[in-house]
This record gives structure tokens, sequence and C-alpha cells, in this order.
């Protein structure tokens, strides 16, 4: 059994974790620049900085996709273009018709079926209750109807939903955390349970368990049984082609 972490210990793990933060930060503002951004406003808290770098990542994915490249946009609260994105620093509804310069913005992908990427936005399931998405992928003519309705959480199922787990390895996320996401994708009629083989369908499932660090076994083998798909090891230096694979699930 471990024992208890010295101060040293503790003061050396929050010194790489903000490393590791400034690192994800730079990462996310180059590929803002790459997108017409000129920054990217957030709270220097190591979660948003990692849903702000996946989200802009595969943003980048899908303008840069090598046979089928789309026009990427940044938009504000209200889908005006801007050259600021605003990442969202909590659970939020979809704005409405009006223009808050402090409200979480978007991005716009011109897709042959278009689609609008956000943080942290609220998705209302089956039971009523809501749920929040760290990224969430979805159809831009239904975004933008809930708009003109006056906001509120998103009603319809992603076209890709995302749970993010900024933990630092060489941790693994627990089967709770697993759970907790399985009971979002069911409310939110995106999942479904496959007795036999694992999933195999287009990668990734309609919802995505994306971290840094690893799974334990039993949470990749509940994982295996249904439409969520593992993204372990997820980082600047480890995402190997999975963002260029997201893309090429709508571009080909």
């Amino acid at each position: 059994m471990k024992g208890p972490q010295t101060a040293a210990q503790k003061a050396a793990k929050i010194l790489a974790k903000d490393i590791a933060t400034q690192a994800l930060l730079k990462r996310a503002n180059a590929a803002a620049a790459s997108l017409g951004a000129t920054t990217v406003t957030l709270g220097l808290v190591s979660g948003k900085a990692y849903e702000a770098w996946v989200m802009l990542e595969i943003a980048t994915a899908f303008r840069t996709h090598p046979s089928h490249p789309v026009r990427v946009e940044v938009c504000d609260n209200i889908g005006g273009k801007t050259a600021t994105l605003r990442i969202g620093d909590g659970p939020r509804p979809m704005s409405g018709t009006t223009f808050n310069a402090d409200a979480a913005g978007f991005l716009r992908i011109h897709a042959p079926t278009p689609m609008e990427l956000h943080n942290s936005l609220l998705h209302r399931g089956r039971s009523g209750e809501t749920h929040e998405l760290d990224v969430a992928l979805i159809d831009a003519a239904k975004a933008k109807a809930l708009r003109a309705s006056g906001g509120g959480a998103f009603f319809e199922k992603p076209e890709l939903g995302m749970e993010l787990k900024d933990y630092a390895p060489p941790s693994s996320l627990s089967k709770n955390i697993a759970r907790a996401l399985l009971g979002v994708a069911v409310d939110l009629k995106g999942i479904y349970y496959r007795a036999g083989p694992p999933f195999h369908g287009r990668w990734p499932g309609r919802f995505a368990l994306a971290t840094p660090t690893g799974l334990s076994k039993p949470t990749r083998n509940m994982l295996d049984k249904v439409n969520i798909t593992p993204m372990t090891g997820l980082t600047p230096t480890g995402a190997g082609n999975r963002f260029e694979r997201i893309a090429r699930k709508w571009l080909g």
C-alpha cells in the first residue's frame, strides 16, 4: 500500500499539471489561429484547456481533410462570425438570439450536412433531465432552430458526444466514470448493447470517453459492448490519427 504523498510530491504533481495545461493552451491557441481566431479565452483550468484543445483539433481535422476539406467558421454565441473563440467555462444551455460578448461561442463546420462543435453544452434527455457534454458535434440546422426559439438545452442526440477526463498518467479512470457516461448516452437515445462481440461499427461511436491516461480492464470491457468509443492516451503527443478519423466518419 502506498503511503501518503509528501509535500514535495504534491508540489511536483501540481507543477507537472500546470506545465501540461500550458502546453495544451499553446496547442489550442495555435489551432485557433489556423481557423482565423486570434485568441481562445478560458479560465486557466486544466479541464477546460483539454476541452479547447480537443474541440479545436477536431475542427482542424475537418478543415485539413486530405480529399474533402471543408470550411470551419469561428462563431459567437448566436452564430455570427468572430475572430475570438470563447470557450465555455461550465455547463450551459444553447444561447437564444441575443448577442453576449461573454457567452461561449462555437465552431461551424460546413460539411455536406453542416454541423456545430460546442463545449460544455447542456442536452435534454428523454427523462427530462439535462446532461453536460464536454465536447459535442451537433446538427447545425437543429442548433439554429433552437437559438431562434429562444435557446435552452439541446433536445436532440449529438452526432458525437464526448466526455473528457484530463487525468494524468499513470492513473486510470474508474468504472464509475464510464457508468455515468453510459447513463447519459441511454437518456440521449444514442446507445445500444451488443450481447455478442465488441462493437465494430464506424469509428468513433456516437459517444466517446477521452483521457490522457488509461482505462481499467473492466471499464474497457463494458465500453466494448456499446457504441461508446474509448480514447485513451489522448494527448498532443499521443493523439495519432484519431482526430483525422473523426473527420473521416463524415467526410469519407
